[in-house]
């Protein structure tokens, strides 16, 4: 497993972690949910082994139920695996029954942070090398409206994070 040189002692490894390898071994990815009990900020999921598995960056949702974000991690990875290419403003209607999502680059800032921190883990434990891309999967209010769109309802501001990379505007 993994880079002998970098990484991780497997003696050091506790059993989620053991979890997080062998079924990114045996089913391509794992999905990591997580919850802020303060609900500072919204709960999240997010992807481990895309990159390995897939040759593409992890992918993160955030701001709905727990369960159906996991499903939509799973959902993305088949998406992908059928050729689905994540990139930066790709939309696709595949993943909910009823609209849109938009596939958005988690900005560099986050990439390190505490929203990927696992999936930092096992890519050092793995290739010793740093996870370089994410992308976020980003979803309307009942209008189709993004939170970057002008009259995206107030009402869901903050509901999801904001990790996508903003363009400059002028």
């Amino acid at each position: 497993m993994g880079n002998p040189e970098g990484g991780t002692p497997v003696s050091e490894i506790d059993d989620l972690d053991t979890r997080i390898v062998d079924m990114v071994e045996k089913h391509g990815h794992f999905v990591m949910a997580v919850f802020d009990p303060d609900q500072s900020i919204p709960d999240f999921a997010y992807s481990i082994g895309f990159p390995k598995s897939l040759g593409q960056g992890e992918v993160l949702i955030s701001g709905l139920d727990l369960d159906m974000m996991k499903t939509l991690v799973h959902d993305a990875y088949e998406l992908c695996r059928e050729g689905f290419k994540l990139e930066d403003h790709a939309r696709t209607s595949e993943l909910f029954s009823s609209f849109d999502c938009v596939v958005r680059e988690v900005a560099e800032e986050y990439l390190n942070a505490e929203f990927l921190t696992s999936a930092q883990w096992y890519s050092q434990t793995d290739s010793g090398k740093s996870v370089t891309s994410a992308y976020q999967l980003v979803w309307p209010d009942k209008d189709g409206l993004f939170p970057w769109d002008e009259g995206f309802s107030q009402g869901l501001a903050g509901a999801q994070l904001e990790l996508w990379r903003k363009e400059n505007v002028n």
